[in-house]
């Protein structure tokens, strides 16, 4: 038993006599022409990018900013002072003008500050 195909090899009067129809001209230079005019986009494709760059940027920019805020709320103002840097006790010139090893209790503190 063989399997039936759904795609018929056979011609097709109809969509042959459309192109037929569509690309007869008396020429060679006229069907190119044809074509060519048929295919032509109405602007390059570099300055349809650059003409969706300007609002992608904008765009960026925007949810950047927004991101940021965003960010910021989140985080809290206690926890962006601990992020920010040694604001907590730890005092460099400590640990560079003490002799020995650091005593961390002293440098940092018992948190009751």
């Amino acid at each position: 038993m063989t399997e039936h195909s759904p795609f018929d090899h056979t011609p097709d009067p109809i969509l042959g006599e459309a192109l037929r129809e569509t690309l007869a001209v008396a020429d060679d230079i006229g069907f190119v022409r044809q074509v060519l005019e048929r295919i032509r986009a109405p602007q390059p494709w570099w300055e349809v990018l650059g003409e969706w760059a300007r609002p992608s940027v904008a765009a960026a920019m925007v949810l950047t900013a927004v991101g940021g805020f965003l960010l910021g709320r989140l985080i809290g103002p206690q926890r962006a002072e601990l992020a920010a840097g040694p604001a907590i006790g730890l005092e460099v010139t400590a640990l560079l003008t003490e002799g020995g090893p650091p005593d961390v209790e002293t440098l940092l503190g018992d948190g009751s500050q």
